[in-house]
């Protein structure tokens, strides 16, 4: 994953913008890894233990659960239920990374790091988690100040409470976690229904803290109902937008079979694409959606999801571009609406010279596609090579017969297209896609 990293552009200078990440928890359970000499399960699982929560780490694990929440998504005004997307263990959290009830959630919120009478974090480390050190944002309503990031926690103050706070969630889940850390309250609020939009936790611990400090609730459901009203509607105006873009599509000088492979990316690993009873489909990371054509070149994926909710939006579109002589040369991928497209090229496999490919059944399966094995290409083709150097007639094993021969006695034999000076070319003409 670090070495990954270096490969992801940022969307900003440094120092520049609040910008939150999940990477600097990936790269906390690592170091956590490292010093602990534990995997970050073990680590987390120590730590849960002391503060008697029990935790699971997979999707299995939380599917046997008798009492597990089942995560579900929201289409408009339709609730659908959710995948449980299998994700791996690290810092940044996930739907099944936390099972637990919620009377222990919310007594770890409300703890002044003491356990039992046990002290597991000293009052100054605990003053340095939630000190303000990164200004998020303006507030959007008069009871908030200014929102500012520590180390793992956000603060702000809430009609004049100073108001410690994090959150989280996955497709089909969310989590909030709010701490008034003058009046040792905490709140903690998980719910099942999606990560966007993000105001029914905050609904809730607002009434919570307006009862605790004995003022008249403010009037949060009615606020948040009104942005939520505009938020599906401006989903339903991008997606008349996305619809009045198409153009009408032209012929396409390639097939949707030259469009099928895997395409790499240094940071975000590999995307497969399939050609099967015409139509394409994709497969990144444990996804997998059919492809519709949009136009020229730009395909995307469905607009409802098989699963609702998905690690992707829907109609995620997908443009491939060609070279010189027409071959696929990359797909551009909006995964980050921050940055430009993530450009992902063929992977390195090898593809031989049609004139081998042709005469040999067997080499053409080994060398001649995207997908081939790089050293049964090479190899075969090294093969061949020294057949030719030594001045001996190559054979074919796969047909059992010199290659160039035909097969049929009631044939003459026909000039090969690797005997001669050519073969040299064609055997050498091994080229990476």
């Amino acid at each position: 994953m670090l070495a990954a990293m270096r490969y992801l552009e940022p969307s900003d200078d440094i120092r520049s913008t609040f910008q939150y990440s999940n990477l600097g928890y990936l790269v906390a359970s690592i170091v956590a890894e490292r010093v602990s000499g534990q995997s970050w399960a073990e680590f987390t699982r120590a730590l849960m233990d002391k503060l008697h929560m029990e935790v699971t780490f997979t999707v299995e694990e939380l599917a046997a659960a008798a009492d597990a929440a089942v995560p579900h998504a929201m289409e408009g005004d339709t609730r659908l239920r959710s995948k449980l997307w299998p994700v791996g263990v690290t810092a940044a959290g996930r739907p099944e990374h936390v099972d637990c009830e919620l009377r222990e959630l919310a007594s770890f919120s409300s703890w002044q790091g003491r356990v039992e009478g046990q002290r597991l974090l000293s009052p100054g480390l605990i003053q340095e988690l939630q000190k303000p050190r990164v200004h998020v944002g303006a507030p959007e309503f008069a009871e908030y100040s200014d929102v500012h990031y520590g180390l793992g926690f956000r603060s702000h103050r809430y009609r004049g409470e100073r108001v410690v706070w994090h959150g989280g969630g996955f497709t089909g889940t969310n989590t909030l976690m709010m701490l008034l850390p003058d009046r040792g309250v905490g709140v903690a609020v998980l719910a099942n229904n999606g990560m966007v939009p993000l105001f029914t936790p905050h609904i809730l611990a607002n009434y919570v803290f307006d009862r605790v400090c004995g003022k008249e609730p403010a009037p949060w459901l009615d606020r948040f109902r009104e942005l939520r009203r505009k938020f599906a509607a401006q989903q339903d105006v991008d997606r008349q937008a996305g619809k009045a873009s198409r153009r009408p599509a032209p012929s396409r000088a390639v097939t949707l079979a030259d469009y099928a492979g895997d395409y790499e990316h240094p940071g975000y690993g590999r995307i497969t694409i399939t050609h099967a009873e015409g139509k394409l489909h994709w497969a990144f990371r444990g996804m997998s959606e059919p492809l519709a054509h949009r136009h020229y070149d730009t395909f995307e994926l469905p607009e409802a999801p098989e699963s609702p909710g998905g690690l992707l939006p829907g109609q995620l579109a997908l443009s491939f571009s060609t070279d010189r002589e027409g071959n696929i040369a990359s797909v551009a991928v909006p995964f980050e609406p921050l940055v430009k497209d993530i450009v992902f090229t063929p992977h390195c496999g090898w593809r031989l010279h049609a004139s081998l490919t042709r005469e040999c059944p067997q080499l053409a399966r080994s060398g001649g596609s995207r997908q081939s094995s790089r050293m049964s290409a090479v190899e075969r083709a090294a093969r061949y090579l020294d057949h030719i150097l030594k001045g001996e007639k190559p054979t074919c094993r796969c047909r059992r017969r010199p290659i160039g021969v035909s097969s049929s006695s009631s044939r003459p034999p026909r000039r090969s297209a690797i005997t001669g000076p050519a073969p040299l070319l064609a055997i050498c003409d091994v080229v990476i896609r």
